[in-house]
């Protein structure tokens, strides 16, 4: 019954939302729509739960350092889109970042931290510049940014209860979120 109730939450978990890259696009800046924007995006929504997921086969002591990473860096991501714009070239990035996600997902005891920590932090840079970008123009960016941090750090939170649950009761069914992570980018990947 465990593992059937584990399916079902990684499936609903991987189709959160009929949406796939940046849709969303809100007309005015508030908390709420900044917190939103993360879920209906299935990109942003796939990348954050696969650092959650990441995090959770980590020591004890460090499983939010990634998260963290991912939230602060987005962050600066996002300040950067929002001041200066984005390159033509960040959708590719932020679908080949799922990509590599699902190979670290794939291959978690492998990866050193350091690296990882840094791949995590440029692809959430894509991200953050991404939602810059596409930010409102009208109402408070600053409570839309606070939103988006909050509702990527909610995602990371269940990625991260998710990959525990899956490591403690049912290890075999790791490789299928990060499979599904990885395709999702390759299927990005082709229809950018």
């Amino acid at each position: 019954m465990r593992e059937r109730s584990l399916s079902i939450f990684l499936v609903g978990a991987l189709v959160a939302s009929d949406a796939w890259a940046h849709a969303g696009h809100f007309a005015v800046a508030t908390f709420g729509h900044g917190f939103e924007h993360p879920w209906i995006g299935l990109d942003h929504a796939l990348a954050a739960l696969a650092v959650g997921a990441w995090a959770s086969a980590q020591q004890p002591g460090g499983r939010w350092r990634a998260p963290t990473v991912f939230v602060v860096s987005m962050v600066v991501g996002a300040l950067t889109g929002h001041a200066i714009g984005a390159p033509v070239s960040v959708d590719a990035g932020i679908a080949g970042s799922l990509v590599l996600l699902g190979a670290m997902l794939l291959g978690v005891r492998r990866w050193a931290l350091a690296p990882s920590l840094a791949a995590i932090a440029v692809f959430a840079a894509l991200h953050g510049l991404a939602h810059g970008v596409e930010a409102p123009a009208v109402g408070s960016w600053p409570a839309y940014l606070a939103g988006l941090a909050t509702g990527t750090t909610v995602l990371h939170g269940a990625g991260l209860a998710g990959g525990r649950l899956v490591r403690r009761h049912a290890l075999r069914l790791w490789p299928a979120p990060a499979i599904a992570c990885s395709l999702a980018g390759a299927w990005l990947l082709m229809t950018n």
